[in-house]
């Protein structure tokens, strides 16, 4: 048991992980044999059979997260599996699919017989909209995601759901972390940055929300980075998918991230921030069962100065004026509302939080606690004064709940509690606050590794350097220094005056190679590349923007020496005169399916039409009426080679299965 005879907490300190940060204790291979046990008892009783902690029960039931006669529903939510959940990418043509589903087509799964083991309670339902999210763009299917893949009754929907998120017209992404982007109220001129963004969900909801009143050329950017080199190259992954000019993926602490002088002297900073920073993760604990052999008491005070450090970082980058998104996948106040708190205190009046209760109706949510306890193993401290003096670094003051007068000044009743049995989620915190005025922010709590701070302008170098990966560098390919290439882009491709030609960038390991991808960065973008922080390979990117051309690596002399990429497409339409032709939907189709028509298969309007068009690149385009009569068409195009005798698709298959899914007609 937690709690021993005489009140007081029991139990061992062991340090959490949070995202990548690990620390392990010299009991963890004294513990393993009977975790691998536990895990294997999970896999082989599908999760009914669970373990429970008895330690999470004790500290939350302590913590009053949840009202004493609502405890058995909450403690019985978290231990049932997660239902599935997806929203649709707002800039793919989702209409037929989010058709479907509002027909009702799938309702049939909810006369699935329920499996063997498997709590009665645990019955498959229908999908259906989440009441909180804009126009039915978020669907959640009463199904586990064991169900989805097991139980034959549902396998139609597993391979619709499948096919949809390979082709990137959904997201696969937990109802919960949908909210923090929701909230940051982005617009399309926004500088938005994301502290610790990696897997990407929230960061492609963000960039989503950047190009979605302005298209894929707005004004705003969002800078999404993360301390893990591996998971930002994933973010990279995540992120091309939405082939649009106006992101830049970095790999920092957060806590650390540089402070960047543009190159008119300004420093820049940013209208919007979200900080999801790493936690204990125990609101996950429907979807990672693992956690309840692992959750102990200290999970929480081993995070809790790393998230304050980063949340003070973000808020030295925020413009006054500006929101600031915090959020924890933790049920833990001390994750929480104590590092608000401290924020808060810190701040000296310049922050305050926002009520967002009436941004998101229909959502469920508890107001943020204004009381809890501080245990370490079977002491509980009731003010920081009875923390040893050994312990004090461990235990910082911040830990703590605030005084009477501060509860009344902070009003940490705005923040916002989702907890898993009000609507068959996972649990989740979030805390909206704005930066009222120039006034300081907060100092770290302790010392941290020096940020560059300098107002010193470095002179503006003319082809800067930026580290990437290690091995390979963007540079700006100035005009004066490439204008054959970007001449011979102009001219082949019949690029408009308005294509800005001065946002082009390339990507090699010495700036004396050769030529290869051809990048497009939007204005914001090109502003930041060109800062002295990365002149002088201080900010470390990993990827920018989209690629419009690569190298074409064709023998034939007569092809020009680029082919447009099909990430930049979308975008490169937009100035292209030449090498661009329409076809109808029904010879769209066949094209993308047999992936190479001859001269012989095509119409004779669309072989004289070829004719202008040399050998090399192009793009072919069809028009997707609208399901609304009042709204244009919108346009789709694939990459094409051109050869002497027939046309040759030159994307991937799942870019072709996308395409395909688009087109109104049957093939």
């Amino acid at each position: 048991s937690l709690i021993d005879k005489g009140g007081t907490l029991k139990g061992n300190l062991i340090v959490s992980m949070g995202r990548q940060y690990k620390r392990r204790h010299s009991s963890a291979k004294r513990d393993r044999p009977q975790v691998e046990s536990d895990r294997s008892l999970w896999r082989k009783e599908q999760w009914s059979e669970c373990p429970i902690s008895d330690q999470f029960i004790a500290y939350y039931k302590a913590q009053k997260i949840v009202p004493d006669d609502q405890w058995d529903i909450f403690q019985s939510s978290c231990q049932r599996p997660l239902p599935i959940t997806f929203r649709f990418n707002s800039n793919m043509p989702f209409q037929g699919a989010l058709a479907l589903l509002k027909r009702g087509d799938f309702d049939s799964i909810a006369d699935a017989e329920p499996e063997e083991n498997i709590h009665p309670e645990w019955r498959v339902q229908a999908p259906k909209p989440l009441k909180w999210y804009r126009d039915d763009l978020a669907w959640q299917i009463g199904a586990t995601k064991r169900q989805l893949k097991k139980h034959p009754h549902l396998s139609e929907l597993n391979k619709w759901v499948f096919s949809l998120n390979e082709k990137g017209f959904i997201s696969r992404q937990e109802a919960v972390s949908m909210i923090p982007a929701i909230l940051l109220d982005v617009q399309g001129h926004h500088a938005v940055l994301d502290t610790c963004a990696a897997p990407g969900s929230k960061t492609a909801q963000l960039l989503e929300m950047v190009v979605g009143g302005s298209g894929p050329l707005a004004p705003g950017f969002i800078l999404a980075n993360d301390a893990s080199p591996i998971r930002a190259n994933n973010l990279v992954h995540q992120l091309n998918r939405l082939c649009v000019p106006c992101f830049i993926v970095t790999n920092h602490e957060a806590q650390h991230f540089p402070s960047l002088t543009l190159a008119e002297g300004s420093r820049l900073s940013f209208d919007r921030i979200l900080c999801d920073v790493p936690c204990s993760g125990d609101g996950t604990v429907r979807k990672n069962s693992e956690i309840w052999s692992k959750w102990n008491t200290g999970n929480s005070v081993g995070l809790h100065r790393l998230q304050i450090n980063i949340v003070t970082r973000a808020l030295q980058l925020l413009k006054p004026g500006s929101r600031l998104v915090y959020s924890t996948c933790s049920f833990n106040p001390i994750e929480n509302e104590a590092v608000v708190s401290h924020i808060l205190r810190a701040s000296g009046g310049s922050l305050s939080l926002i009520d967002v209760s009436d941004q998101l109706p229909g959502l469920i949510g508890r107001p943020g606690l204004t009381h809890w306890k501080v245990f370490n193993k079977d002491v509980e401290y009731s003010d920081y004064s009875q923390v040893p003096e050994q312990l004090q670094n461990s235990f910082r003051s911040s830990v703590f709940p605030p005084t009477s007068d501060e509860i009344q000044q902070f009003s940490l009743n705005r923040c916002i509690r989702v907890l898993p049995h009000d609507q068959d989620t996972g649990g989740f915190f979030i805390a909206v606050m704005v930066k009222s005025g120039s006034e300081p922010v907060p100092e770290p709590i302790v010392p941290e590794t020096a940020v560059a701070t300098s107002s010193s302008v470095d002179p503006i170098i003319k082809n800067p350097v930026i580290n990437g990966d290690g091995e390979r560098f963007f540079r700006l390919m100035d005009y004066s220094d490439h204008r054959p290439v970007v001449d011979n882009l102009v001219s082949v491709f019949g690029l408009s005056s308005s294509f800005p030609v001065n946002q082009l960038w390339s990507r090699s390991s010495n700036p004396r190679n050769a030529i290869g991808r051809i990048y497009l960065m939007n204005s914001a973008v090109d502003a930041v590349l060109q800062s002295s922080s990365c002149v002088r390979r201080s900010l470390k990117v990993v990827h920018a923007g989209v690629i419009l051309f690569e190298p074409s690596r064709r023998k034939d002399p007569r092809s020009p020496p680029y082919r447009i990429a099909h990430n930049g497409a979308s975008i490169l339409h937009r100035f292209m005169s030449q090498r661009v032709c329409q076809w109808p939907n029904d010879l769209f189709g066949q094209l993308l399916a047999a992936k190479t028509l001859s001269y012989s298969d095509l119409p004779d309007h669309e072989r004289t039409g070829l004719s202008t068009i040399g050998i090399g690149s192009f793009l072919i385009s069809t028009m997707i009426p609208s399901d609304d009569s009042k709204s244009p068409s919108s346009p789709l195009f694939v990459t094409c080679w051109h050869s002497s005798d027939s046309v040759q698709v030159m994307v991937s298959q799942p870019a072709i299965d996308c395409l395909i899914s688009a087109l109104p007609c049957k093939l």
